[in-house]
């Protein structure tokens, strides 16, 4: 049986042989390798098509809605309200000494819209058509999604 030195490893003459001359085949085996998985993926690049665009290329905001095409476009949008310390804080927004609390989700907008004024850094509209005491006021928070703001009637 074979002495293993301390120093050298195996002290049997063929052993180190043996493995010199397979440390000298792993950059061949490495090479064909690459080789072998580079022309598979040509193989495959030739044979099939690109894959179609998951989806086509549209001009308008993807969460268009049903809203009325002639709703107004407001300068700006609010995506975050929560930048506010007013909304932050459950606070209401106040138009001509009325409160209106934030009701339900963001809806399209189906009614023409007028700038009805500013409350602590954001624009909010009214219908065109209302009038005073305004019970609905609406802030834009995404492409023609608006906040509604609503007031009790008598409040």
């Amino acid at each position: 049986m074979p002495q293993r030195s301390p120093r050298r490893g195996w002290s049997h003459p063929h052993l180190k042989a043996f493995v010199e001359r397979r440390t000298h085949a792993y950059p061949l085996v490495v090479a064909l390798l690459l080789g072998a998985s580079a022309s598979a993926c040509d193989r495959e690049s030739a044979t099939q098509e690109a894959p179609a665009a998951a989806a086509a290329a549209v001009d308008t905001p993807l969460a268009a809605g049903t809203a009325n095409e002639n709703t107004t476009e407001p300068e700006e949008i609010y995506f975050d309200l929560t930048r506010f310390d007013w909304y932050r804080q459950g606070r209401p927004l106040v138009h001509n000494g009325r409160s209106y609390m934030p009701q339900a989700d963001p809806i399209p907008a189906d009614v023409e819209l007028r700038e009805a004024g500013s409350y602590e850094g954001v624009t909010y509209y009214a219908a065109e058509n209302a009038s005073e005491p305004v019970y609905t006021l609406y802030v834009p928070v995404y492409y023609r999604y608006w906040q509604r703001f609503t007031s009790p009637p008598g409040s």
